[in-house]
């Protein structure tokens, strides 16, 4: 039987290193879980007041710290990790997650369905949504506001998924029954 932690902080906006730090004490208490998922922008908070702001707490997908956090987790704990973060990528910066393993395996994520003023914020993404093989069975990944689109769930579904990760940050009163209807379908 996998077990699965979901991680519920309120990052600091901003104070990446105190987030990281929060981050790496709550995941030492859940450290009997399989997998761990940690919020949307879990590393820096989420209020970015425009895309240049949002460019500059961006991070790389190979070497910042929240995807080193994750790896380090992931390796200390033998779980599997999801982190969200801006990730930057030249001058585009996207909601992102990084998935890792025990093992030192890495999916990147980018939101694909940006939500209100996040279209501002962000860069729109193109990339699939991915299924991961990992110890605590097959992840697929999507991020917040993904989930307002069946047919994200049901690709991640068809390509094997058996468990979605999905960091979010929900504003809407309606988003925590939507995942059981995603669930349903």
């Amino acid at each position: 039987m996998t077990t699965i932690g979901y991680v519920q902080v309120e990052p600091r906006f901003g104070e990446v290193a105190t987030n990281l730090d929060a981050m790496r004490s709550l995941a030492a208490q859940a450290a009997n879980a399989d997998l761990l998922v940690f919020p949307e922008l879990a590393s820096c908070g989420y209020e970015f007041v425009d895309h240049a702001e949002a460019q500059e707490h961006g991070e790389s997908a190979s070497d910042g710290p929240t995807v080193a956090l994750a790896h380090e987790l992931a390796a200390a704990h033998n779980l599997t990790v999801v982190i969200g973060y801006p990730e930057r990528d030249g001058d585009k910066v996207y909601n992102a997650c990084a998935l890792a393993t025990p093992d030192g395996h890495q999916i990147n994520y980018r939101k694909l369905h940006l939500f209100d003023r996040e279209k501002e914020r962000f860069d729109r993404a193109d990339n699939p949504p991915p299924v991961v093989e990992t110890p605590a069975g097959r992840v697929g990944l999507m991020i917040c506001y993904d989930w307002y689109f069946p047919e994200l769930a049901r690709v991640l579904a068809l390509n094997g998924a058996q468990i979605i990760a999905q960091p979010a940050n929900l504003v809407l009163d309606k988003c925590q029954r939507a995942m059981f209807a995603r669930s349903v379908e």
